[in-house]
């Protein structure tokens, strides 16, 4: 029965911990390119 119990438990913990990093990743590369977009229209 523990098994059963914690095997979904394990299996949340890893889709937030995936979830959390695919986040990040997202706002990291979303922060670059309006850096990249914000310098571009400085060199204009």
């Amino acid at each position: 029965m523990n098994s059963v119990e914690i095997m979904p438990v394990a299996n949340s913990v890893t889709v937030n911990l995936f979830d959390v990093y695919t986040t990040t990743y997202f706002l990291t590369a979303a922060s670059t390119l309006e850096e990249h977009e914000e310098v571009g229209s400085g060199g204009l």
